[in-house]
């Protein structure tokens, strides 16, 4: 589920300290589509980012004349826009989840008697389509909250009222091809300020689903606990109970991951009620429902006790729990987590803000899903010298902290920091990619008068460039080797960097290189994004030596005269006389 930033204190702070806006790119973030503009804001939507890396973004406004009806539109990571679609009639807000390839919308819907709402649900499909179903139809006292698994399935949990007029929690599991699991009745809960908040849901990695609320000790002790709930992967109820000595001055968050959960929560220290502490507990998979609470940190302000944390669990059971340190003497704040393994094990503090100089303030963490078990930090920093914004960090699935905070192209004013920040949301998904959106109210000091209210987005730019690169198999020593490529990416390409394997490199789209020795050299291509991603492409060259031409033939000898025939004079014969014996 996705929360409602509701610190009246903590927002009423920051904005007297952030008088005037300021924004600015950096690595990873990229301004992304609004939705709404124009119109009348009427509640909040919500993000959810699927396993593909698309987000669905949810908001509510009020059509001239008619209800308020929430609307729903998918956003690629590159900014891309679905089609709009109208979900239907809203009475209050909506809450959303991602699945493998779509997202999942609950939110209560009028019907003619006024008294009653339908609990609905929508399934948003990777196309954009919807296919809606009423989960029941009763007298709610606050908005549905969802979980859903990956294959579409969805969790639901609404408070309504029941025949003693008592605030009660209900639960219901809706399989993806909308088969109606039985309802479950959770027992009372006691609802925060007007209602609007009363629980929250999750969904872990081995199927099981949870749902943790506030509610009173037994029917003869009316002091608040926090109540947990497990569900089997069929939808049935495998157990409930409380957290043995929780006393929670705030909602509890839940998050799920991996083969369990956790859930965290607020507690009043001292008699003045001026600090609290903020809490945690596991939730196995089997065995027991809770394990033993432990001391997240020891010493709150107590406004930030409203909305203390921010939580997420990674594939492996890790939780990991950010939330605000503030100094009211030096008027500082810093953004601080703590990690709490499977086996229960708490980390050390670790800061996710930096250089918190007197009169500036980081507060209020968001948390989401990141590639490869990481995670992605954001929150807001303001300053008493003017300037609010959004910053993120990313936290390594081995908790190791990105070396630089980002800023977001969201720039918050003093009525932003005022009302928008209830608004807030953060969402992500394995895919790596990210999507925080925020509700933008334009007054002077923005400039020039604006659209009354809007839904303002950013992209955590994850994906790397596409390229295509022709690097030569063969070339001679001495001569020019051509090497080009063509790259593409929502954020821009930055620049392109070769090596040639020698020693030696270039910079460019297309570049040329001559070898001094024949061999065989590994040539590699950097590609880089305006956000720091990077595509790397690797080929082999060969270069041979320079084929030496064979000399050419000696030419022929001139042809000598030979000797003639030999002519023999005709012999002669001489006859001579002769004596005889």
């Amino acid at each position: 589920m996705q929360r409602s930033r509701r610190l009246v204190l903590l927002i009423a702070t920051v904005a007297a300290w952030a008088v005037c806006a300021s924004s600015a790119h950096a690595v990873g973030w990229l301004p992304g589509p609004t939705f709404g503009e124009g119109e009348s804001f009427a509640g909040t939507g919500g993000v959810a980012t699927d396993g593909a890396g698309v987000s669905t973004v949810v908001w509510v406004t009020s059509d001239a004349g008619g209800p308020p009806t929430a609307y729903a539109q998918r956003v690629s990571a590159d900014g891309g826009r679905g089609p709009r679609v109208a979900l239907g009639p809203i009475a209050s807000s909506a809450d959303v989840a991602g699945t493998a390839a779509g997202s999942i919308v609950a939110w209560a819907q009028p019907t003619a008697d006024d008294d009653l709402t339908d609990v609905t649900v929508a399934w948003i499909g990777a196309d954009s389509s919807v296919t809606t179903r009423t989960v029941a139809t009763a007298t709610l006292r606050g908005t549905p909250v969802v979980a859903a698994e990956q294959d579409g399935d969805v969790f639901v949990a609404w408070p309504t009222v029941d025949d003693s007029d008592a605030t009660v929690l209900n639960a219901r599991r809706i399989a993806a091809d909308g088969t109606l699991g039985p309802i479950a009745d959770l027992g009372e809960v006691f609802a925060a300020g007007g209602g609007i908040d009363a629980a929250d849901a999750a969904v872990s990695g081995d199927g099981l689903a949870r749902i943790a609320w506030v509610g009173p000790v037994s029917a003869d002790d009316e002091s608040a606990t926090v109540h947990v709930a497990r569900f089997g992967a069929t939808g049935a109820l495998e157990a409930a109970g409380t957290i043995a000595g929780s006393r929670p001055s705030s909602l509890p968050l839940l998050a799920g991951g991996g083969g369990g959960a956790v859930v965290t929560w607020a507690e009043s220290v001292g008699g003045g009620g001026t600090t609290a502490r903020l809490r945690a507990a596991l939730l196995p998979s089997s065995a027991s429902l809770t394990g033993a609470p432990v001391t997240i940190a020891g010493s709150l302000q107590s406004f930030l006790a409203g909305q203390p944390a921010a939580v997420a669990v990674t594939p492996d059971g890790t939780a990991t729990i950010a939330y605000s340190s503030v100094d009211v003497v030096q008027m500082t704040g810093s953004v601080v987590a703590r990690r709490l393994s499977a086996g229960g094990a708490l980390s050390p503090e670790m800061t996710l803000s930096t250089g918190s100089a007197s009169g500036q303030i980081n507060v209020l963490p968001f948390l989401a899903p990141g590639a490869g078990g990481s995670l992605v930090a954001v929150w807001v920093r303001a300053s008493m010298l003017g300037g609010g914004g959004y910053v993120s960090r990313g936290i390594a699935a081995d908790g190791t902290l990105a070396p630089q905070i980002a800023e977001i192209p969201l720039s918050l004013s003093q009525s932003d920091l005022g009302v928008g920040l209830q608004y807030t949301r953060l969402a992500g998904s394995e895919s790596g990619n990210a999507i925080l959106a925020s509700f933008k109210f334009p007054t002077a000091r923005d400039g020039p008068p604006g659209p009354p209210s809007s839904y303002v987005t950013a992209l955590l730019d994850a994906s790397a460039p596409v390229v295509s690169a022709s690097i030569p198999a063969t070339v001679q020593r001495g001569a020019d080797a051509t090497f080009s490529a063509t790259a593409t990416d929502a954020s821009g390409i930055a620049g392109f960097a070769w090596q040639f394997g020698d020693g030696s490199g270039a910079g460019g789209a297309t570049v040329t290189h001559a070898y001094g020795r024949a061999g065989s050299y590994p040539v590699t291509l950097t590609v880089t994004d305006r956000t720091g991603n990077e595509t790397v492409v690797t080929g082999t060259i060969t270069v041979t030596e320079p084929v030496v031409p064979a000399p050419p033939a000696p030419p022929a000898p001139p042809v000598q005269p030979g000797p003639g025939p030999v002519v023999r004079a005709p012999a002669r014969l001489k006859l001579t006389s002769a004596s005889r014996a």
